[in-house]
Order: structure tokens, then C-alpha cells, then sequence
């Protein structure tokens, strides 16, 4: 699943958003197990440095950010619960079994886990506003539509096409 995971980590934030448990401009800092090479700048921070939420979401989902996304996946309550909301959504096949990583499992079935369905069906439901509430949904399309890292999914549509997508690399 590489970083594709990353998209039922946001909506799992942004269903404990909806349910009061904490917002978008809250501030917590990192711990040293969310560490985790790879994408991002977080990587070369100090543990215990804080951000908002909102700045936790806008780096795991436009920059690819594994500590960012290690960070909000504790603030939700751990793979458990992102695995909970991912069923939720018909995405059965989705399965966190660890903390986002660079590094393959030994082992791997002990890999995260995903399909295109079941990434289609969670994406298809934050476009539809049906994976949290409409208001969320509708943010989460706009950090989606922020991506700035490179795609290929332009490539052979119309010119000007918009384009909302997660990618995943390992």
C-alpha cells in the first residue's frame, strides 16, 4: 500500500475532527516512534517539535510526509482505529498493521495493505461526502486537489483537467 495508506489516515482524522475529539487548529508534538524516513521534512526534526492538525494533514497528504502521518495515526488512535473507518467504508481489503515506514516488512504479510477498489471506494466516498461529514469531505477534496508532487495520471487526459490523487511509491 506504500503511501496510499496515507488517504484512510485523513479520513480518520477528519472523522475524530467531527466528532469533537480535537481540531484542525490543535497542536501536538511528535515522539520519537513516530519517526520514519523517507518523504517529508518532518524526518529531520527534532522529536517533540509541535505542529497544528491542519499542518499534520496538509504535510502527510501534499508532501508524502511519514512522520507527519506516524504523528496523526497516534492522534487518532492507532492502526486500530484506521482500519475501523476503512471497513466503515467498504474497504475491507485496507489493512495498517504498522507505522508508515520507507522500509518494507521483513515478512510481508506483515506489510500494510490495500487495493485499487478498496482505495476507490474510500476516495469515491470523500467525493461523494459520505466518508465523514460533507464539511470535512469537502476539505479533504481541497487537500487532495493541494498534491504537489509529481503524477502521471495527467498525462493522456484533456489539457486543464483537475486532478485529486494520493500515490504511493516503495
Amino acid at each position: 500500500g506504500a503511501s496510499v495508506v496515507k488517504v484512510p489516515i485523513m479520513v480518520a482524522v477528519y472523522r475524530r475532527m467531527d466528532e469533537g475529539a480535537f481540531s484542525s487548529r490543535d497542536m501536538f508534538e511528535t515522539k520519537p516512534e513516530d519517526w520514519a524516513g523517507g518523504a517529508g521534512w518532518m524526518q529531520w526534526e527534532e522529536a517533540g517539535t509541535a505542529h497544528t492538525v491542519e499542518d499534520y494533514l496538509l504535510m502527510m497528504m501534499t508532501q508524502s510526509d511519514n512522520v507527519a502521518t506516524n504523528a496523526l495515526m497516534r492522534a487518532v488512535g492507532g492502526p486500530e482505529y484506521v482500519n475501523q473507518v476503512s471497513a466503515s467504508l467498504g474497504a475491507t481489503d485496507t489493512v495498517i498493521r504498522q507505522k508508515v515506514t520507507s522500509e518494507r516488512a521483513a515478512v510481508p504479510s506483515l506489510d500494510n495493505q490495500t487495493t485499487p477498489r478498496d482505495m476507490a471506494a474510500i476516495l469515491g466516498a470523500v467525493a461523494a461526502g459520505r466518508a465523514a461529514s460533507p464539511e470535512s469531505c469537502e476539505d479533504m477534496m481541497k487537500l487532495i486537489y493541494q498534491n504537489t508532487l509529481e503524477s502521471g495520471l495527467q498525462s493522456g487526459l484533456p489539457e486543464g483537467t483537475e486532478v485529486a490523487y494520493k500515490g504511493g511509491w516503495l
